[in-house]
């Protein structure tokens, strides 16, 4: 793949992953798909954008775009250079857009991110794996809690996103969580959950 290409393609996929809303069809037409104009409308028809968010993520659309083609067109940096310095902006963007979004939009966003990503977010990934260690769970076992704690992840980073949100919020998405886990737990491994809970400070 030729670097323009490449990078091309990584920051098409780096953006519609992020918001989860390019189709198949759009993504094999980054330049279509890449536009700032396209990608508002994709935005506001996903998110229900309100006119005043949409003047002003329009600016922070238009440099985002502008940087990732500066970075495309940058014939001194690898293949490697380049996407990390793509995944950066896309990083910056990221914070900048979460300030423009309410808490229900960016839920929204980070379940449709979930969704078509299909992967296991890292704090996820981490409490999955403590379970693991900690209860000996099963590989079927992991299969059936591994969704129960992707669909949890980014209801957890929306509320720690939100600073409207409380403690109490917090607990009962994870409250809900547990008691959908502890449903596929055996006897002693519920037990095992129960002392590792009362472990934790309160």
């Amino acid at each position: 793949m030729k670097p323009n290409c490449f990078l091309s393609a990584i920051s098409i996929g780096l953006l519609s992953g992020f918001w989860g809303l390019l189709s198949p069809v759009q993504a094999q037409n980054p330049d279509v798909a890449g536009t700032p104009e396209s990608r508002l409308e994709t935005m506001k028809a996903q998110l229900n954008l309100s006119a005043e968010q949409m003047e002003k993520l329009k600016p922070l659309v238009e440099e985002e775009s502008a940087k990732i083609k500066a970075l495309k067109d940058d014939t001194t940096l690898s293949d490697g250079q380049k996407k990390e310095q793509a995944r950066q902006l896309m990083g910056a963007f990221r914070e900048k857009l979460g300030t423009v979004l309410t808490a229900e939009q960016k839920l929204k966003l980070s379940e449709e991110r979930q969704r078509r990503g299909g992967a296991v977010q890292p704090e996820a990934a981490q409490r999955l794996q403590a379970l693991k260690e900690k209860l000996g769970l099963s590989d079927e076992q992991i299969e059936k809690i591994k969704p129960i704690l992707a669909e949890e992840a980014p209801k957890l980073k929306a509320l720690k996103e939100d600073k409207s949100a409380s403690p109490e919020d917090r607990r009962v998405i994870l409250k809900q969580s547990m008691e959908r886990i502890s449903a596929e737990l055996t006897p002693e491994q519920k037990d095992k959950m129960r002392e590792q809970l009362q472990k934790r400070p309160k």
